[in-house]
């Protein structure tokens, strides 16, 4: 079985990383969400992927430079607004929430949010940075983490037998190929359930390309088109997997 996971949402329920976006995922079924941490400049912690407004909303500017009330000025689509963490973690009460932090400055609000709303079992951390993923482990113990890509590079060479792993992280989510070099391969995967992670590949947006990772034995396929994913494992006779 394998865990579907909804990149930023359900792009076809709404514009990535709002509200409708994640709802309309969590009412297909999809209790594994992405998305993106940032700050704003009076320090709210908001679900967004760009450190600006520019590409998805109809204003301008640095989220890091706007206050939040100017932030909810802009609209994404038609309606939407940009979303609080807080506000993703309360409307889809029974999800995960794989949350990527993208920026030094997000770190401590977004640990002292998660600690406040008690969601470290709700959590995933994530992050590009290795600096923020140790604080954000550090303070936040009982919540699971993902690769950094410095770790990642290790975990590979170290299923090659070629270096040694002792990384924390509970799941390696990777692309398919990394550097240029394919990365999912089934002794790869094999590896990794020998050291109790779980494997999840981004970003997967044709159902053609589920089967080959299903034989590789990868726990879970990030996409933006759930529904799509959803819909290609039924034709394949296989259930999702149940929720972390």
């Amino acid at each position: 079985m394998v865990q579907i996971i909804a990149h930023r949402g359900d792009l076809e329920s709404g514009p990535e990383n709002t509200l409708s976006a994640f709802v309309g995922a969590y009412q297909l079924g999809i209790r594994l969400l992405e998305t993106d941490a940032h700050l704003s400049r009076d320090g709210k912690v908001l679900a967004f992927h760009d450190d600006v407004l520019d590409r998805v909303s109809d204003r301008r500017g640095k989220l890091s430079e706007l206050s939040y009330h100017e932030i909810l000025q802009a609209r994404i689509g038609e309606r939407e607004r940009v979303p609080l963490m807080e506000e993703v973690l309360e409307a889809c009460p029974e999800a995960t929430l794989n949350i990527d932090a993208k920026s030094d400055a997000v770190v401590q609000p977004l640990i002292e949010l998660i600690q406040r709303t008690g969601s470290q079992h709700r959590v995933c951390l994530a992050s590009f940075s290795s600096r923020r993923l140790r604080q954000m482990r550090a303070q936040l113990p009982n919540a699971r983490s993902s690769m950094g890509q410095a770790e990642v590079f290790r975990t590979w060479l170290a299923a090659k037998r070629l270096s040694t792993d002792h990384c924390a992280a509970t799941w390696v989510q990777i692309p398919p190929k990394q550097w240029g070099i394919p990365i999912v391969s089934k002794s790869f995967v094999d590896y990794q359930h020998q050291r109790g992670r779980e494997v999840h590949v981004w970003t997967i947006n044709e159902a053609a390309q589920l089967p080959a990772l299903i034989e590789m034995g990868v726990d879970g396929v990030m996409t933006d088109y759930p529904r799509r994913m959803l819909a290609a494992l039924s034709e394949l006779n296989l259930a999702q997997k149940p929720s972390p």
